[in-house]
């Protein structure tokens, strides 16, 4: 039953997200204050069909479809997407995984946003983490970073990945004012 709420508020979430405009300079605070801001609407897809494996340039439109502004960029010799969610401060994106050996694609991507220095306890991490479906939080070098893994499997659509990419941003706004 829980699940099923939770689930039922990250739809809804995502809906308010999709219809309503808020400013795009805002940025989570996790744990109280402030708010999230929103991609622009879909603008299309890459061609093709079901997706069972991307190249980073893909993922990158993908992000660009779903309303966020995405490009590839070397990160320590890591090709990965960097995403513009709320601020260019914001470092957020995707990584690839469970690529191909011949570079001919991944299998699938790790969607990210990395918060910084926030001041947010283990209490409160455990409590999202056991609050919220997908988006995981956790610590790295003493910041606050969600992740979503999205896997293309035997095929997803563009849709789907626009939508996850989208549900994302709309779970980790709820981090304003999560109390666990």
């Amino acid at each position: 039953m829980r699940s099923a709420k939770i689930l039922l508020t990250a739809i809804a979430i995502l809906c308010s997200g999709i219809l309503c405009s808020v400013s795009a300079t805002a940025q989570p605070r996790p744990g109280g204050g402030g708010g999230g801001g929103g991609g622009a609407p879909p603008r299309g897809a890459p061609a093709g069909g079901m997706l069972t494996k991307v190249t980073v340039e893909q993922m990158a439109q993908l992000f660009n479809a779903a309303g966020f502004k995405s490009q590839v960029i070397d990160n320590g010799g890591i090709k990965m997407v960097q995403t513009i969610f709320w601020t260019e401060d914001i470092f957020g994106g995707a990584l690839p995984e469970a690529c191909e050996k011949d570079n001919s694609g991944c299998g699938a991507m790790k969607i990210f946003a990395n918060l910084g220095k926030a001041t947010v306890n283990q209490k409160w991490i455990d409590g999202w983490n056991d609050t919220w479906l997908y988006v995981r939080a956790s610590r790295s070098s003493g910041n606050l970073v969600f992740t979503w893994d999205v896997a293309f499997l035997t095929g997803v659509s563009p849709e789907y990945v626009q939508t996850a990419i989208q549900l994302f941003k709309a779970i980790v706004d709820q981090s304003t004012d999560f109390k666990p």
